[in-house]
C-alpha cells in the first residue's frame, strides 16, 4: 500500500508521513522561535521533504533516547576582554582556590545553569510537534530529569540539526 502524501503547508512540496506511533497523537510539545529561525526550520524541512512536527518530534525521541548512553563533555572556547586588573584579580582568586582560571570560571558559571530559566524579549514565533502518549511521556521526562524546557530545546535541537548539514 502506497504511502498517503499530506501537503507540508502552501506552496511547499508532498511530505511522507511520519511512521506510525502505535497510537493517536493527541498530544504535542511546543517550541518558540525567532523569525529567521523558523524560516531556517521550515526551508530544511522542505528540502527534507518533513513535516515540521516529524522533524521536531524525531529530533526529540532520538535525544530522549540517547540520553541513556551518557554524553560526551564537549568543550567550549570563549574569549573574554577584560581590563588587565580584572584578569590580575581573576588569576589572583584562581591561585587563592588552586584552580585553573577555566577551573574557577566553570565552577562560577555551573550554579547559574541550574537555576536559569529562558526568557527573551525578542518577538518568537511557535512551533508544535505531536506525540502519541509514550511519546509525550518520554519526552518529558528527559526534559525534567535534566531541568529543561521545551519551549527552548527543541529550538536548540533543531539549530543544531541545521548545522550539521
Amino acid at each position: 500500500m502506497a504511502p498517503t502524501v499530506k501537503k507540508l503547508r502552501k506552496g511547499s512540496t508532498h511530505v511522507l508521513p511520519r511512521d506510525k506511533a502505535g497510537a493517536p497523537r493527541r498530544q504535542y510539545l511546543v517550541t518558540t522561535v525567532t523569525k529567521k529561525e523558523k524560516e531556517a526550520i521550515l526551508t530544511y524541512c522542505d528540502r527534507h521533504n518533513q513535516s515540521v512536527s516529524a522533524f521536531l518530534a524525531d529530533l526529540a525521541l532520538k535525544e530522549a533516547q540517547r540520553s541513556k548512553a551518557k554524553r560526551e563533555d564537549e568543550e567550549v572556547t570563549v574569549t573574554l576582554k577584560l581590563s588587565a586588573r580584572d584578569i590580575d584579580k581573576m588569576r589572583i582568586f584562581a591561585r587563592l582556590e588552586e584552580k585553573s582560571i577555566e577551573t574557577l570560571l566553570r565552577e562560577l558559571l555551573e550554579p547559574s545553569f541550574r537555576r536559569r530559566q529562558t526568557a527573551t524579549t525578542l518577538e518568537m514565533h511557535s512551533l508544535r510537534c505531536w506525540l502519541s502518549d509514550d511519546e509525550h511521556r518520554t519526552i518529558k521526562a528527559y526534559l525534567a530529569k535534566h531541568r529543561l524546557s521545551a519551549r527552548s530545546y527543541l529550538a536548540l535541537l533543531a539549530l543544531k540539526a541545521i548545522d550539521e548539514q
